[in-house]
């Protein structure tokens, strides 16, 4: 697979990843939440904070998502090993962070107000964990790309 279509393979995948949290985020959810306020009428008064949460809690992985298109257009360059790309990497992967961070504060808050159920706090707390992978993932691709992109200056430095 050559680095053009490994890029747009990546960048189709990046697409893919925003339209289904937009879909995610803007329909299901939202109707979900009406099914669950519908079932449960006794937490039906949770449903617009946490609705308003989540929608705050999708911008930083909306964020991270357009720097990884960006990845994927400098793969497609083939010029994956620089500073540039490093940065995009880890401004990725503290943008993923942050989101976890909302993500674990937002429970505790709603826990401690009684806007939560246990399920949901279950559900939550997996996503954490996922999110606090990709982070660490995206920091240690960051951390080695900075590294090629030395190591390709100082190469192409004494051709």
């Amino acid at each position: 697979m050559t680095n053009k279509n490994l890029g747009r393979l990546v960048q189709f995948v990046i697409v893919c990843m925003f339209l289904l949290g937009l879909v995610l985020c803007g329909i299901l959810i939202p109707e979900i939440g009406k099914q669950m306020r519908a079932e449960y009428p006794t937490y039906s008064y949770a449903y617009t904070p946490w609705l308003s949460f989540i929608w705050i809690d999708a911008f930083p992985c909306f964020a991270a998502l357009i720097l990884g298109f960006k990845v994927g257009r400098a793969i497609v360059k083939d010029m994956v090993f620089t500073v540039n790309v490093s940065k995009w990497l880890k401004s990725a992967a503290f943008l993923v962070l942050s989101s976890v961070f909302i993500l674990f504060i937002g429970n505790i808050m709603f826990s401690r107000l009684n806007l939560t159920m246990a399920v949901i706090v279950i559900g939550s707390f997996i996503m954490e964990i996922i999110g606090f992978c990709i982070a660490i993932i995206l920091a240690v691709l960051s951390l080695y790309v900075k590294k090629a992109a030395k190591l390709k200056e100082e190469v192409d430095g004494t051709i």
